[in-house]
């Protein structure tokens, strides 16, 4: 969940004095990851055309305790969401049961963003955050608009002009400067 599973040596070593001054100041932040793909997606699923009340409420309502159901618990819910929704989440239940979910497995695939966009109800915009939040990578810039604009603002130059300097630790660099922003 806090990027413990990556070796973080090295990133206090990078040497841009805008990272080392938001590094310091934030006691050397690192991104907070979902608990899996699977609960990744079906989140994705949950909270799509939905605000973010109401889908917590629906996770709530399948979870048990504050626990998500696992794969097999989730295909045997078969009402209380609406249909759509319900026939997706069965279908990320059914992908992770397959193995297409698998941490290691979608480190190690050539394309992890394309394998998510297969999965139902899963888009480009959720591909790229299953993977950066759930798959945890260390070393991908998620060239999303709110991190283009806070670079610009501290750097005054573009993102792709400086993100260079922040390997093997861009995702993490991303997400430090966007928690600042």
């Amino acid at each position: 969940m806090l990027s413990l599973d990556h070796d973080g040596t090295g990133y206090d070593a990078i040497e841009d004095p805008i990272v080392q001054e938001l590094q310091q100041a934030s006691g050397w932040l690192r991104p907070v990851l979902f608990h899996s793909p699977y609960e990744s997606a079906a989140w994705a699923i949950l909270s799509t055309r939905t605000g973010y009340a109401q889908a917590a409420a629906a996770r709530d309502r399948l979870s048990d305790d504050g626990i998500f159901p696992s794969p097999q618990q989730l295909l045997e819910v078969k009402d209380g969401l609406q249909a759509t929704k319900l026939e997706r989440l069965h279908g990320i239940a059914q992908a992770a049961l397959e193995g297409k979910l698998d941490v290691e497995r979608l480190r190690s695939a050539d394309d992890p963003r394309a394998e998510l966009q297969a999965l139902p109800g899963i888009g480009p915009f959720w591909a790229a955050l299953i993977h950066l939040r759930a798959v945890g990578p260390t070393d991908v810039v998620a060239e999303e608009p709110r991190l283009v604009k806070a670079v610009e603002a501290r750097y005054h130059r573009p993102l792709s002009d400086v993100s260079d300097g922040w390997r093997p630790f861009r995702t993490w660099v991303s997400v430090l400067i966007r928690a600042n922003a």
